[in-house]
């Protein structure tokens, strides 16, 4: 009897209306603690794994930057050697005008002597 006592007495607590209340409550809090560590669980693997890539942008930043450096040198020293080259070429394109103006008047020189003679 004091057994079936005991037993109706914890079924009446277990289907008191507060209790359940108590009860669902308890099972929220536990998941939305469980929802909470795995939504920083995440962000803290999405953290790092942001860390990460900035660390790697940020060395390639430097390898570019230091490649942009080294081609505007290049560019540098082949807009000299273009302007040299282009002033050379002028020079003998000049020397090349001379030259044949020196045949000219050569060979007119020669066709009168020929005619002389």
């Amino acid at each position: 009897l004091a057994c079936l006592a005991c037993h109706t007495q914890v079924a009446a607590e277990a289907s008191n209306p507060i209790n359940m209340v108590i009860d669902l409550l308890s099972d929220l809090q536990t998941k939305i603690i469980k929802a909470g560590e795995d939504a920083h669980k995440e962000y803290v693997e999405f953290a790092d794994f942001c860390e990460d890539k900035a660390g790697e942008f940020s060395h390639e930043i430097e390898a570019t930057k230091a490649k942009v450096e080294e081609l505007t040198a290049a560019i540098e020293e082949q807009k000299a050697t273009i302007a040299k080259l282009t002033e050379r070429t002028e020079n003998l394109a000049a020397d090349i005008a001379a030259d044949a103006a020196d045949l000219k008047a050569a060979e007119e020189v020669r066709k009168k002597e020929s005619a002389d003679f």
